[in-house]
């Protein structure tokens, strides 16, 4: 069976090409890609920005306080031209709210932006990636690193394919037969990826694993 790639995959697959292509230091060559990601529906952008955030973060060590300010976080670091110019506020602001525990300020002014785009060009998140790659590769750093690391971020942080239900009622089959088997992190690494459906079936499977090793089925009650 031919299998064809859906708008998230070929998405992250730009964003990985662009970034490999950055590193050379085509920049303006390495913008093209970004078509791909900025033609994503609002939450699957939404994931990609966070992808994006936690790249810059990574190759850059920037905190929120060096974002803010647009300073950078060592005087003789060197950085892209015009990083911290007016016209890119808006990639500014993102990075000084990003967290990877608490999105919530880094969510709302990215889909405010999506709403209005006045608010701000969210394009320029995706060419600030790129930019910054070509500098920090422009310091010795092993280019396998860069794309490596924004691999990560994608498979951490970026959209994810939904499954076909069989695909689904799959993983289903491998939490219930692994209920005493799988470890916590592996049971949650499936869990999350079940629709709500498909959860409450897992969640039945294990309810009733416990009702019968405790011998009732008011044991939590």
């Amino acid at each position: 069976m031919q299998h064809i790639a859906d708008d998230n995959q070929l998405a992250q697959v730009r964003l990985q090409a662009a970034v490999a292509q950055a590193i050379l230091g085509e920049v303006k060559e390495a913008e093209r890609h970004l078509d791909a990601v900025l033609a994503l529906p609002a939450g699957d952008l939404l994931a990609m920005g966070h992808a994006a955030a936690t790249y810059i973060h990574a190759i850059t060590g920037q905190e929120g306080v060096d974002w803010a300010t647009g300073e950078p976080a060592e005087e003789e670091t060197r950085r892209p031209v015009g990083w911290a110019t007016p016209a890119r506020g808006l990639t500014l602001r993102l990075m000084s709210a990003w967290s990877p525990e608490a999105p919530e300020s880094f969510d709302a002014l990215f889909t405010e932006a999506v709403r209005v785009p006045a608010a701000g060009d969210l394009r320029d998140l995706f060419v600030y990636a790129l930019e910054w790659t070509e500098v920090i590769a422009g310091e010795s750093v092993v280019p396998q690193l860069l794309v490596k690391t924004v691999s990560k971020a994608l498979k951490e942080h970026g959209p994810k394919r939904q499954l076909t239900w069989d695909e689904q009622e799959s993983i289903v089959a491998d939490l219930i037969n692994g209920i005493e088997t799988l470890t916590e992190e592996e049971h949650e690494e499936l869990y999350k990826q079940l629709d709500a459906d498909h959860q409450m079936e897992v969640d039945e499977a294990v309810r009733n694993f416990a009702n019968n090793a405790v011998g009732s089925d008011d044991w939590d009650r």
